[in-house]
């Protein structure tokens, strides 16, 4: 094949730069390989087809019968690449139009640059059907990261007169900066890293090969066939990839062997597998999926389908299924019986056309049963599926994800804003959720005119990997900041509730060193007096109003503590202060006599990081749960809400937060439910709290 090298030109992306388009450093190559590949493969499938193809190939090619199609490297290749084999990466699929578009710059006209085009000679050019998967055109740049930066494009078109052309090019984009830069011999002046192969035009310019007995006789040299009879593809071949170290890349650190002794981690085909069901469970192999062509994919012949699949991801994709208000009568197995399923619509108000319903919900609370974690299954824990640490904690974060019309994951999230305020459980049980948007809903806000999917499609980053709202057209709209608030409080409402009332009255029964660490394990703090004439049964229920209770899922992190606590205030008083001390043999020692300079002259040992405040009702009524979601921290450390006041109060000398205070409105009675998330510094030390209630004013 003819080279074709990128000259340094005006405004021109060098390797270097394209390499570093698509900023997503946390996520493993492998991951967003197998996300881009099929997503483009998804947008590309035939219509009325029934489903669409992805086949995943790892095989061995030698060298040197491959590397001497590529006119310019020849030689560099030969001398870097000296064993008899090497491995190379293939993603085939059919049932989609391939590469289609003019071969040659000049014969694009009206912006319609077609799919070969975009895919092989241009960057930042993205789909423009309705439900593709991303905006930015920037994706597929991640082939280009996965082995030397060396890719060979083979597709099968159907043109416009009815007849079938194959076509085959390749590129190469590698950072010109680097002394060992492949193209560091080719031409002459600043090198851009960047060149084509393919059929020569003249003026250093190549367009794809379509004499279809010489892309046979180059693909014979990776293994492939060519596309025969009706059959129209795209093949994306990766040429010396190095499994080993993609696999060491490709999971997050876990406690002890766990990360060596998964399955999936030791060989390249079970973790691409794994990947393909961790981000399209909701596609794939689903026949049920609403939107199009479900998903088909296989391994070295070996094809995923819902019987193989891991019983984590068959449970996502139930849960989609679910969201969608889908017939899953096809679902019965021995995983999907045991789940209680919870589904509602996501409202927002003032922004939507049709209806209010921004999207749909689906979320469980699983156990390790139900995850086939305990014998004779073992299977590993939700957290290692979905890339997260290894939970080793005494409780387990909510599970939530999130996606839209073209059935990917866009991600799964167990801390921020998706999930905050939805409780934690203990370690045997897991909350998992699924929000799926509303594609076909439209958005109804000023001057916008788009559907909700190529809303949430715009507000995508170009990694796919969250969405947060944008301007657009001068306008920014709320809708995912709405959604996410909704979604939380939805499944927070669920759980919070039930936890409540589960572990109301429970004593911790933590031993005696985990008690001494941080609290009293329960009913702590001066008990109100009580006046003659009241009843016995009278005087247990006042009793009961002004107490704190620890809650027993309280979860431990090296030197940090969270302990979920409720808070019993009665009528006569109208407000508290919750403050930390240390004990020791002469008594109780406050962080203000700690800090004085003439007695101990340091930083008190015990710090508050926050208090979450996650829900307040009137205690003398019926009045249900009200959800707060409010948080008191050192860079917030007074928050109001409806006449109650909470501050974080600070030391005088090293301004180390010890305690904090809530004033509250005049004759009524409280329930408080929240968070404490405390540090210590010195294990060694006995620590407590002291609860001191204000009395109203008369």
């Amino acid at each position: 094949m003819n080279i074709e090298y990128a000259k340094l030109e005006r405004m021109s992306e060098r390797g270097s730069s394209l390499l570093r388009l698509i900023q997503n450093n946390h996520m493993p190559l492998v991951d967003l390989l197998v996300r881009e590949a099929i997503q483009n493969s998804l947008d590309a499938v035939l219509e009325n087809e029934g489903h669409v193809n992805v086949e995943f190939i790892i095989n061995q090619f030698e060298p040197r019968k491959l590397n001497r199609y590529f006119e310019g490297i020849q030689e560099t290749l030969n001398e870097r690449f000296k064993d008899n084999s090497y491995h190379s990466l293939i993603i085939r699929d059919s049932r989609t139009t391939g590469l289609t578009g003019p071969l040659r710059d000049e014969d694009i006209s009206d912006n319609k640059y077609g799919n070969l085009q975009k895919l092989i000679y241009h960057i930042s050019i993205p789909q423009n059907n309705e439900g593709a998967g991303g905006s930015w055109g920037l994706g597929k740049t991640v082939y280009f990261r996965f082995g030397i930066g060396l890719i060979i494009y083979y597709s099968r078109v159907k043109t416009k007169d009815g007849s079938y052309q194959d076509r085959l090019a390749a590129c190469l984009v590698e950072n010109e900066e680097k002394t060992d830069a492949i193209l560091s011999r080719i031409g002459s002046g600043p090198q851009r890293g960047i060149a084509w192969w393919g059929k020569s035009i003249g003026n250093n310019k190549t367009i794809p090969i379509t004499d279809s007995m010489e892309i046979e006789k180059i693909l014979d040299c990776v293994g492939i066939d060519l596309y025969s009879g009706r059959q129209t593809g795209t093949c994306i071949i990766i040429p010396y990839i190095n499994c080993n170290k993609l696999l060491a890349n490709a999971s997050p650190e876990t406690n002890g062997d766990t990360k060596s002794t998964l399955y999936w981690n030791r060989e390249i085909k079970e973790y691409i597998s794994v990947a393909v069901q961790r981000w399209y469970a909701p596609r794939l192999s689903n026949k049920c999926f609403p939107y199009g062509a479900w998903l088909n994919v296989s391994i070295n012949g070996d094809k995923i389908t819902r019987e193989v699949m891991l019983p984590f991801f068959k449970i996502v994709q139930y849960l989609y299924c679910k969201a969608m208000d889908l017939d899953t009568d096809s679902f019965k197995d021995r995983i999907i019986d045991k789940i209680s399923i919870n589904r509602k619509a996501i409202r927002i108000r003032n922004y939507l056309a049709d209806s209010s319903d921004v999207g749909y919900i689906s979320y469980t609370k699983l156990t390790r049963e139900q995850l086939l974690m305990n014998s004779p299954y073992n299977y590993p824990e939700p957290y290692l599926h979905i890339l997260e640490e290894n939970n080793a904690s005494e409780s387990n974060n909510p599970v939530v994800l999130f996606c839209r019309k073209p059935g990917m994951v866009v991600n799964y999230k167990t801390t921020g804003d998706w999930t905050d305020k939805i409780p934690v459980t203990n370690t045997d049980e897991y909350i998992l959720g699924i929000f799926v948007v509303n594609s076909r809903n439209r958005v109804a806000y000023e001057n916008l005119n788009l559907n909700l999917d190529e809303y949430f499609r715009k507000c995508e980053k170009a990694d796919h990997a969250n969405w947060e709202d944008i301007t657009i057209d001068g306008v920014k709209p709320s809708i995912i900041r709405r959604a996410k608030t909704n979604v939380r409080k939805s499944i927070a409402a669920e759980y919070v509730e039930k936890d409540i009332k589960k572990s109301t009255g429970k004593n911790l029964g933590l031993s005696r060193r985990l008690a001494d660490l941080f609290l009293p394990a329960f009913d702590f703090g001066n008990q109100p007096s009580q006046t003659g004439g009241t009843s016995g049964s009278q005087q247990k229920r006042e009793k009961r109003k002004h107490k704190i209770i620890i809650e027993s899922n309280i979860r431990y992190s090296q030197n940090y503590v969270q302990a979920p606590f409720k808070i019993f205030c009665g009528k006569q008083y109208n407000g508290f202060l919750i403050e930390l001390y240390v004990q020791s043999e002469a008594g109780k020692i406050s962080a203000k006599s700690w800090e004085k300079i003439e007695n101990i002259g340091q930083e008190f040992p015990l710090e508050i990081i926050s208090v979450c405040f996650d829900a307040i009702r009137e205690s003398s009524s019926s009045i249900t749960l009200k959800l707060l979601n409010k948080t008191i921290d050192i860079n917030r450390p007074v928050i109001s809400f409806q006449k109650c006041t909470f501050k974080l109060l600070k030391t005088e000398y090293f301004q180390i937060p010890y305690a904090f205070t809530i004033d509250l409105p005049v004759r009524t009675g409280h329930e408080i439910y929240g968070t404490i998330t405390y540090k210590y510094k010195n294990k060694n030390l006995t620590s407590g709290v002291d609860i001191k209630y204000k009395e109203k004013e008369s």
